[in-house]
């Protein structure tokens, strides 16, 4: 690719960076994946206008050395690609995302916890939560102006604005209720539900396969079907 002088323009790479551990603990990764294919299942129509990615490497600007990578980022206005590696701003029309999730991690100081609310300050975001998934605790923070600000929780239940979803951490460990206030099944009971849909849907054809047998064994004893 040449710029405007005609010279051959450099090719900037946006890489994944692998180095990074998914996760610490199996508390850890179980956490990430249930919001994860509760997202997916909650935006399953809109996937083509909604990304979610889990630990994807964002970088905000051109720059390939300034990029982090969030457990979980959604970024509205950009669909969900099963062959992207990173999220680069620059090659997403410039939206970044907007909804960013971490999780607690050993070694989690609070100092880090602000550097990370004042990076996504800085890049964009409008809600940024953080997970203790050890102590069942939730850190909200929304944009206010140029910054996100930490919200006050007098109950331990938040209903994200931008997703729609409510966030339940009174009886212990983080459940997720959908916008009509209902608990979002988990993925074994998404499971089980589907299995048992195909195995209803299987009885129903072995059930017309029989009826059709016993009507045209009728119509063949009354001579309405030809040999």
């Amino acid at each position: 690719m040449k710029n405007g002088n005609g010279k051959q323009a450099a090719v900037i790479d946006y890489p994944s960076h692998p180095e990074e551990s998914i996760s610490e603990s199996a508390k850890h990764f179980n956490l990430i994946v249930y919001l994860y294919e509760v997202l997916l299942e909650l935006f399953r129509d809109r996937l083509s206008e909604v990304a979610i990615h889990a630990n994807m490497s964002w970088y905000p600007t051109k720059k390939s050395t300034i990029w982090k990578s969030p457990d979980l980022l959604i970024a509205f206005g950009r669909p969900t690609r099963n062959d992207r590696i990173s999220y680069a701003q620059v090659l997403e029309e410039n939206i970044g995302p907007q909804v960013i999730f971490e999780m607690w991690s050993l070694g989690n100081s609070q100092a880090q916890i602000e550097e990370k609310r004042k990076w996504y300050s800085k890049y964009g975001v409008q809600e940024f939560y953080w997970i203790n998934y050890d102590q069942d605790r939730v850190e909200v923070y929304l944009r206010e102006g140029k910054q996100l600000v930490r919200q006050e929780l007098p109950e331990k239940m938040w209903k994200s604005p931008l997703l729609g979803i409510s966030l339940d951490w009174s009886k212990g460990p983080i459940q997720v209720l959908l916008p009509n206030g209902t608990p979002m099944p988990t993925r074994e009971q998404i499971e089980q539900k589907n299995r048992e849909l195909a195995e209803r849907a299987e009885r129903e054809i072995q059930r017309a396969k029989q009826l059709e047998a016993e009507l045209h064994a009728l119509r063949k004893r009354f001579g309405l079907d030809s040999e």
